[in-house]
């Protein structure tokens, strides 16, 4: 006798095999890979980019409204400038 299975795929197994199906060499599925991970890069860097713009401009607009205060203190750098910076360094490791 033979067993029966019921067996169901995930659903993003079906969306996959609804795409259509390229027939592509290697070389051009590698290049296809490299393009979209430079693609992802170039995104990721940009979003960096503005988001260091609005920080520097949010810090500029604390450090005027904090002008008048005369504060001397040393500035820490803050936590969002951690996560910038990091973010880059995992995008360049990513790059490489």
């Amino acid at each position: 006798m033979a067993a029966v299975v019921n067996y169901s795929p995930p659903w993003w197994v079906n969306v996959l095999h609804r795409l259509p199906h390229f027939n592509l060499q290697f070389e051009a599925s590698v290049l296809l890979l490299g393009a979209v991970a430079l693609l992802c890069l170039g995104l990721d860097l940009l979003f960096l980019l503005f988001y260091s713009f609005w920080l520097c401009c949010r810090r500029r607009k604390n450090e005027e409204s904090s002008h008048g205060s005369h504060s001397h203190s040393q500035h820490q750098p803050s936590a969002d400038c951690c996560c910038t910076a990091w973010c880059v360094i995992i995008a360049t490791l990513v790059c490489r």
